[in-house]
Parts: structure tokens; sequence; C-alpha cells
């Protein structure tokens, strides 16, 4: 695997340069299938962001500041401005890892952010069942990178498949492994964040993957939008 990726590196330019010419998923897979490879697709993205260790500050910062979101969040003086919907989010979180709360807490990170921004997280990833058929794992799953959680909900997952237009590119047992590698595939194969979720997708990225370019990646543009003025509210409270 070493040598893979030591050539992988080697031919970024190339990459770049064949993905840059809005090659679709499938023929780019076809012509460099190893991109897909959980390694050598956070390598590129490295090399993209220019960030040598972007993983692992990726997943340091959901931990570290995922925390810091939600002691935030909890702060009786903050809740004041926050939406009766978010309180009772945190409520049923809390509610939920009584037996286990680290782990599944942070778990649920995603969640309360999708649900601060009212934004759906269906268009995040959503839970199949563990005998659900291989067939149907993606059954109604966009075509963006998306996330299918083995469990019945969050709080007991066992797994995460991340699919990207319906086939299946990743798989973990960490909610945090499948958001990185599913992130980092937003940025390597240039697909912008789906409308619905845009807030979501952008908070991630400034907050936890330390990327903060002047606008954002808007699915009803290519062109660079504005910041979102909720995720910069959001910061704000945070920093505040």
């Amino acid at each position: 695997m070493k040598q893979v990726m030591t050539r992988m590196e080697r031919t970024y330019s190339l990459q770049r340069r064949y993905i840059n010419d809005n090659a679709s998923v499938s023929s780019l897979k076809n012509e460099w299938p190893f991109l897909f490879n959980d390694q050598c697709m956070l390598q590129h993205y490295a090399l993209l962001v220019e960030k040598k260790d972007a993983k692992a500050n990726f997943l340091e910062n959901l931990e570290v500041r995922g925390k810091e979101l939600f002691r935030t969040l909890e702060d009786p003086a903050k809740q004041r401005s926050l939406k009766v919907a978010v309180i009772h989010k945190l409520l049923e979180i809390n509610i939920k890892c009584v037996n286990d709360r680290e782990n599944i807490k942070s778990n649920a990170l995603v969640d309360l952010i999708s649900c601060y921004f009212k934004e759906p997280i269906s268009d995040l990833y959503h839970c199949q069942p563990q005998d659900c058929l291989v067939s149907d794992l993606c059954k109604d799953a966009p075509p963006q990178p998306f996330i299918v959680v083995i469990g019945t909900s969050i709080y007991n997952a066992s797994k995460f498949h991340v699919y990207i237009e319906s086939q299946l590119h990743y798989s973990t047992t960490t909610l945090a492994e499948a958001l990185a590698y599913q992130f980092c595939s937003f940025y390597v194969l240039n697909i912008m964040y789906p409308s619905k979720c845009l807030a979501t997708y952008e908070f991630i990225q400034r907050y936890f993957a330390g990327i903060n370019p002047e606008g954002t990646r808007s699915s009803m543009s290519r062109k660079r939008a504005a910041v979102h003025p909720k995720v910069l509210g959001l910061v704000r409270l945070l920093s505040g």
C-alpha cells in the first residue's frame, strides 16, 4: 500500500486535472480506482487543502470542539437565545446517553448541529436495521457522499458505510471516521454541498476541518456564495 500511496502522491496533479474536467465519479473510479481507497482519499485531501495532518486534525477537532459545542449550548446563559427545538434535542441526547455518555454523545453531534440550523439530518445519513439486505442499504440515498448507519438509531449504531452515487466506498465502526471520509470526498471530488443541508456542512467545514474560504460550497451554483449567516452566528456564539 505504501508504493500505491507514493504513486498516487506523484500523480496528484494529473488526478486534479481529471477531476477538474468535471469527470463523473464512475469514470473517475475507472481511471483512478485507488483514489477511493480511504488512505489515498485522505492523502489527496491533505495535499488539496495543504494540511499535512488533515485527518488527525479533523478527528481531534470533532472530539475537542464537539465537547465545547455541547458545553456552550447546555450553558443556561446561552440557552436563552436558542430555539425550543434545540433545547429539546439536547434533552433527548442527554437522556439517550445516560449509560455511555461520551461515546454516544459524540455520535449525536451532527444531529445537534443540523437541529440548530433546522436542516434535515436525512441529507447527511440515514439508519438501516442490522438485518437489512445489502441491496437495500443505499435505498433512497442521495448521489452525494452519504453515510448509511447500521442500527435503529445513531445511538446504537454498530457500523457506518459511506456511499457515493449509490456505491459503497468506505466502511468503519466510528461515526467520526465516516464523517472524515465523507467530508474529504466532497472536496476531493469537487462535489457541492446539498442545498437542504448547506449550513450544517459549512459549519463542519469551518469549525472542524478548519477550512475558511471567503464563500461556501453551494449546490445551487458552482460559484462561491457568501458565508452562511447562520454559520457565522453559531461560530460567534461559541467564541463569545
